[in-house]
């Protein structure tokens, strides 16, 4: 089923099917890592550390395919490690685990993590892996001398810890020395290094543990940069706090905030990335760039810092965005692959190393969605955006089974059985869904925006 949801990502908010490529990409340091709609994980970039997990440590100019198998659902680049989830639950790493004192460990080509199963989410920051199993529990490993790994002690490890007893953990991001995580009830946790206010503590000792920030219970999501943290809550509005040297958590300042701050009154933010510059995306597709501008890394055509949101360009379909250490990549809603920024390694995947203040499209292979062409579903939805009422016209002929709502990481947030003249989307968060419809041996998928 998650692949099945991963290859209709991509369906264009306008309404029409175009032939999709790419669903999800990842960076966070100097290389990327992009699943593609047929399972596959692709890499480009810098290989020093084998991050890009071909075999060889020669920096990598164009996309690569380096995983045989297909059936990828989660994929997660670290500053100098990969990391990737299959449909199965198991975990597969490669690139370099740095362990501090202790030394590092390369892996040139995916390993699978042994007797670690169950996966559902992952992240990976400059030292340590964060995972959230299936039943809500959060595991950590890495350098620990901050406390990162939220496991009460300072000792580094090569293999999975438990980072706390909570089985309700939803969301989660991993920094460079600290941790952002969101629980199930809406609550904002951090733990890690505590410099420049980074987890949301008026105090600037490490948090060995996860800690609560604040009492809201209407956190939606997280991204954990350079000390820095921006978060989305379920209204659709945007905060962030810690370290705020080049502007990057958009406040119109470059003063730290020890805990989070609101960032304008909009309310219709859906995807955030962080490092040391910010870029996020509008439920109307637009891409929002600010904080550190070295290489034109915001997209915007200058090179100065920018300390308040500004529109990337006027277009209206960006789908997934993530930012690098001195690069950006993103992905548009027709499955299409786009960066800018440094391309001193190949950063950009456009067989050069000439850097971009602009996105600029990446050439990769695509290959055609395994999908019922728009015009063959036997039935319409609307609105859509929609604000909580969804409505159905069928065709006489549908045998409607089950009606799904499904989140970004796959998840069955709503489920009726048998047909509907409409459902009530009001106890969700704004954002983009699939709503899937079952007909016998049939699943048709449209995907919707809750405003």
């Amino acid at each position: 089923m998650k692949k099945n949801f991963l290859v209709v990502l991509q369906l264009l908010l306008c309404g029409t099917l175009a032939a999709q490529c790419f669903t999800d990409v990842s960076a966070k340091g100097f290389h990327n890592l992009a699943l593609r709609n047929d399972g596959s994980v692709w890499a480009w970039g810098q290989n020093n550390s084998v991050q890009i997990g071909n075999g060889d440590n020669n920096d990598q100019f164009t996309p690569l395919q380096i995983t045989e198998a297909s059936n990828y659902s989660f994929i997660a680049a670290g500053r100098y490690n990969s990391t990737a989830i299959k449909e199965d639950g198991s975990f597969w790493y490669w690139g370099e685990q740095y362990l501090g004192s202790s030394g590092s460990i390369f892996t040139s080509t995916p390993q699978q993590m042994p007797d670690f199963d169950d996966c559902s989410f992952v992240s990976s920051g400059l030292n340590n892996t964060a995972v959230i199993k299936s039943d809500g529990t959060l595991y950590v490993w890495g350098w620990n001398e901050y406390g990162t790994n939220g496991n009460g002690t300072n000792i580094s490890s090569t293999t999975p810890t438990q980072a706390g007893t909570a089985t309700n953990w939803k969301f989660v991001a991993v920094g460079v020395q600290h941790i952002s995580g969101v629980k199930t009830n809406g609550s904002l946790w951090a733990w890690g290094r505590s410099i420049s206010g980074a987890t949301g503590s008026s105090t600037f000792s490490n948090l060995w543990n996860p800690t609560q920030i604040g009492s809201a219970l209407n956190w939606d999501k997280t991204s954990s940069g350079d000390s820095s943290n921006l978060a989305i809550k379920t209204d659709g509005t945007l905060w962030a706090w810690g370290w705020n040297e080049y502007g990057q958590l958009g406040d119109g300042t470059t003063t730290e905030r020890h805990s989070p701050v609101q960032i304008g009154t909009d309310n219709d933010w859906v995807a955030i990335s962080i490092n040391n510059h910010s870029l996020a995306i509008k439920s109307d597709g637009t891409l929002w760039a600010w904080g550190l501008n070295t290489y034109g890394k915001l997209g915007i055509g200058t090179f100065s810092n920018v300390l308040s949101p500004v529109q990337v360009g006027s277009d209206t379909d960006w789908w997934k965005v993530a930012t690098g250490f001195d690069h950006t990549v993103a992905i548009k809603t027709d499955g299409t692959l786009w960066a800018w920024g440094s391309n001193t390694e190949g950063q950009l995947g456009v067989g050069t190393t000439v850097s971009s203040a602009v996105p600029i499209q990446i050439m990769a292979p695509c290959s055609p969605l395994d999908v019922t062409d728009l015009n063959e579903i036997p039935f319409t939805i609307f609105p859509n955006p929609v604000q909580d009422l969804l409505n159905f016209k069928t065709d006489p002929s549908l045998v409607v089974d089950t009606i799904k709502i499904i989140d970004l990481k796959g998840k069955v947030l709503l489920l009726f059985k048998g047909e509907k003249s409409s459902i009530d989307l009001s106890s969700i968060a704004s954002g983009f869904y699939i709503c899937q419809v079952i007909s016998l041996d049939k699943v048709y998928n449209l995907k919707i925006i809750k405003r």
